[in-house]
């Protein structure tokens, strides 16, 4: 579709809208696994990463797997991009030697594609042939003027004749052609079968022309009068190469007034049918975004009340908000549990949260076996409570582990048949197969003792860690426990406390960080196959401990010389529950409250060494210094070493001095990983300084780039342009522009940057998400609401006068009445400490009726809460905050309709 070259005025009332609200837009990309990948040489596996890409910037990569033709990455990112996003690229690279890399193809989605389902998108995608000649990335600034002037012709008939005035002025972030990583690039102009050419401007990415055309033409102007514009980049040997074109609809410019707009360079359309497609494998991908119009506060208040009484307040087992949500959300379970575990950590409500949860999991749960399913709501909630909270205490329990088994690289392996395959290829290579059996049985015994080595390891790491453990993780844990043993109180289930503490801490939290470090943040890289080898059967033997040794080793026999391993541990792991769920859940109830989630804070944001040019330039590596910086939300340290930081001898840049933080141009210094961090002192008498760092690769990068974006949110006058490039021998090395002060030829991406659970809690945009997603279903709460005012209007009294035992209401104790659900053990009771009392007006008035109706001998004031009355208000809040929306709306809103 071509552009409209004019821009829509903004009423002031829409302007006073937009200053009352904001935007915020979030994509989840999971890069799950590819399948029939082509070899590139005959008879050997690939070393296979990927590479995501937001409208052509490089955002992620994956770890590497290595000697796979099926690679599993499983790797999830949070993106918080800007709203006009065009394109997300996901690239599938063969490792080669020497650190060269080779595309084995690419998946691309545009925006409509994905923002075309609510649910969005997962599934298996074809990987096409991708080409550095075929990228298309930048913005080109045209400046267009139609002038129209009445002539007369021979036979004295008056005529319009249209004169149009376009000057290509520059270009900003074109894609790199060349080796050099630079481009030759050059514009070309189209209209009415004329064509101009720019000049070529060598070497950059940030061309500036300033070059004005002038085409005469017979009017009438129609919606065929398109003006297209293509970049090329010259080459001397070869055909110019495409950079991506643009066609400007000019039927709505206005004679007289000049149009200057940047436009984004598109992909051409024609594609040659008769080509057969390349059968390059395939990529599956999970792909969802989200744009949500974020209101005040204020406005979330009535909806806020309302979740944090369905958690705090007793209702009945069949009266719950939670599970409602999980039946009509239409975006992923993982994600709404991130969410409602977000949005009650940030209220200090997580404790009854959670504990509502397991409650519920428990009512629904008949078969011992299937409690807490991994499908449940209830476990994905814990899971991503454990990864908000508790990942810190992984990485100081478990990190040093998991990096001395992936320096040693030792062969583990107890499988026969894995270990005679391993030795027949060597003893082939060799020429000799004598002794092979006995250097597998010699193997076998060193894999034992290894394998021994690293579990006792690792399980005195965590049995040793109690006190390390966050307590309001220990608390969340007690609950478990005691809501356990109070539902199943058979003898032949008195295991199953130590089942439910274990399936979450061990099983779902320490197991899988050791099976795959790398999507736990343990590691930067995917393990190699033996490394992979070994952290498989560490896995397998934990699982076995986790599981109380129940089946172990029955059906996998090669198992069996570590049983000994398994069941002498399992009494260590029960004396390490009751450790961890013996805590004074009283102060650490009363510290949740207090700081309504705050007690999360995660002081140091990043930390890590990282090559820093000197002030004084050099030559090669001598121009470069390592140095430790550590970035808060207070400022960005750095010092020679870590132990400097601690000591306080380290220099400081203030958080509010930062200005802008970007990427580096690889032609600048002839270096990758690059990034600038533009600092404004506080004085105006001091220049402004450009800090220039490199990272060791493009995660560390990114990683960096997006704690510091995170951190400089509240930051004031941020710099919206910027030189991707380096003043170097007087002059621009990215725009060739020879004004030191030049402001900039390239914008700011601020707004780009990855999410991870260092994350500040933002509870508006969990309640705007909440809101959505019950806003999406509310014709599925209006049935339901309907169908249990309806069952609850057929029901009467039985001839004895007692109530319809399905008829049940719920009866709010008193507050003489309270006890604590932590101590007893009690299922249902009220817990004094995260709960408040309901006679101070917390619960909604809807919800109160008089209690007399059924039972006289309970005061008017005693408040009940019904299934239908629940949902009716909900209904009601769902429509005051669409109402909220709508009084805010601006133009192609989704609430317009």
């Amino acid at each position: 579709m071509p552009y409209r070259s004019y821009k829509r005025v903004t009423t002031p009332s829409e302007a006073s809208c937009r200053a009352a609200m904001y935007n915020n837009t979030c994509m989840y990309v999971q890069i799950c696994e590819a399948k029939k990948l082509v070899k590139k040489m005959p008879g050997r596996e690939l070393d296979t990463y990927c590479v995501l890409k937001i409208d052509n910037e490089e955002v992620a990569r994956t770890g590497t797997v290595y000697h796979s033709m099926e690679p599993f990455w499983g790797e999830d990112y949070i993106l918080h991009i800007p709203v006009e996003f065009q394109t997300v690229s996901v690239y599938v690279r063969h490792s080669e030697s020497f650190g060269f890399s080779e595309n084995i193809g690419k998946v691309m989605l545009d925006r409509e594609s994905i923002c075309e389902t609510p649910k969005g998108l997962d599934k298996w995608l074809p990987l096409r042939p991708a080409h550095k000649k075929d990228e298309v990335s930048g913005e080109v600034l045209v400046a267009m003027m139609l002038e129209k002037t009445l002539v007369l012709t021979d036979e004295e008939v008056e005529k319009y004749k249209y004169e149009l005035h376009i000057t290509i002025e520059e270009a900003r972030d074109l894609a790199a052609k060349d080796a050099n990583g630079k481009s030759d690039p050059y514009a070309q102009v189209m209209f009415e079968g004329k064509q101009y050419h720019t000049q070529v401007i060598h070497k950059t990415r940030f061309p500036r022309w300033q070059k004005t055309y002038s085409m005469s033409f017979d009017g009438p102007v129609t919606m065929d009068s398109i003006v297209k514009v293509v970049i090329w980049d010259k080459d001397s040997f070869f055909q110019d190469d495409f950079m991506g074109h643009v066609e400007i609809d000019i039927s709505e410019l206005e004679t007289g007034t000049t149009y200057k707009n940047w436009y984004r360079l598109q992909q051409q359309a024609c594609i040659d049918a008769s080509a057969k497609p390349q059968d390059l494998g395939s990529l599956r991908l999970k792909v969802h975004f989200q744009e949500e119009r974020i209101l005040e506060s204020s406005a979330y208040v009535p909806l806020v009340d309302l979740m944090l009484m369905s958690v705090e307040h007793p209702l009945p087992d069949d009266v719950c908000l939670l599970r409602l949500m999980d039946q009509v959300r239409l975006i992923d379970q993982n994600h709404i549990a991130r969410t409602l575990v977000r949005f009650y950590l940030s209220h200090g409500c997580v404790l009854p949260f959670l504990h509502k949860l397991t409650t519920n999991e428990l009512q629904h749960t008949a078969d011992p076996a299937t409690l807490f399913r991994r499908g449940s709501l209830a476990a994905k909630c814990y899971d991503q409570f454990m990864k908000v909270v508790a990942t810190p205490y992984l990485h100081t329990t478990l990190k040093s582990c998991i990096d001395l088994i992936f320096e040693e690289k030792r062969l583990c392996e107890l499988d026969p048949n894995n270990m005679t395959s391993h030795h027949r290829s060597k003893s082939i290579l060799s020429s000799s197969h004598s002794g092979s059996l006995t250097n597998v049985t010699k193997s076998i015994h060193s894999s034992i003792a290894t394998l021994t080595r690293y579990v006792d390891m690792i399980l005195n790491a965590i049995f040793n860690s109690v006190s390390q453990c966050p307590s309001v993780l220990r608390v969340v844990l007690r609950q478990l426990w005691i809501s356990t043993e109070a539902h199943f109180k058979q003898p032949e289930h008195y295991e199953l406390p130590y089942v439910a503490v274990t399936s979450f801490i061990f099983l779902r939290f320490f197991v899988p960080a050791i099976l795959s470090p790398k999507l736990f943040a343990l590691r930067d890289n995917h393990a190699d196959h033996r490394t992979e080898r070994t952290l498989k059967l560490i896995a397998k033997v934990l699982q076995a401990i986790g599981n109380l040794a129940k089946d172990f080793d029955q059906k996998e026999e090669y198992m069996l010389p570590v049983c000994h391993l398994v069941q002498g541990n399992v009494d260590r792991l029960k004396q390490f529950v009751q450790q961890l769920v013996q805590v004074d859940q009283k102060e650490v109830i009363a510290e949740t409250r207090r700081k309504s989630g705050e007690y999360i804070k995660h002081l140091t944001l990043i930390e890590g060494y990282l090559l820093k040019r000197r002030n004084k330039g050099g030559i090669g590596s001598l121009a470069y210094c390592k140095r430790y910086f550590l970035l808060n939300n207070i400022s960005l340290l750095y010092s020679n070493s870590s132990d400097d930081i601690k000591t306080g001898d380290v220099k400081a840049i203030p958080i509010q001095w930062i200005k802008l933080v970007e990427k580096v141009d690889e032609g600048a210094f002839r270096r990758k990983h690059m990034l600038q961090i533009v600092v404004y002192p506080g004085s105006p008498l001091v220049m402004p300084k450009c800090l220039y760092l490199q990272a060791e690769n493009i995660n560390q990068q990114n990683q960096w780039l997006s704690a510091i974006r995170k951190a400089c949110l509240t930051n004031h006058s941020m710099l919206s342009i910027y030189h991707p490039g380096a003043y170097i021998t007087s002059k621009w090395s990215c725009c060739k522009s020879h004004d030191k002060l030049d402001h900039g030829c390239s914008s700011a991406n601020n707004s780009i940057t990855l999410g991870d659970w260092r994350d500040p809690f933002d509870p508006d945009v969990d309640a705007q998400i909440i809101f959505s997603q019950f806003w999406l279903g509310k014709e599925q709460i209006r049935i339901l609401a309907d169908k249990k005012l309806q069952e609850s209007a057929g029901k009467e009294k039985d001839s004895t006068g007692n109530v319809d035992k399905d008829d049940r209401v719920f009866v709010s104790p008193s507050p003489s009445d309270n006890c604590d659900v932590l101590s007893n053990g009690v299922p249902g009771s009220r817990t004094t400490e995260y709960h408040e009392v309901v006679s101070n007006g917390y619960i909604p008035s809807v919800f109160v009726k008089g209690y007399t109706e059924h039972h006289a001998d309970v005061t008017d004031s005693t408040p009940q809460i019904s299934e239908a009355h629940l949902y009716q208000h909900l209904l009601n809040v769902v429509q005051q905050l669409e109402d909220e929306h709508l009084k805010s709306s601006v133009p192609n809103s989704p609430f317009d309709s």
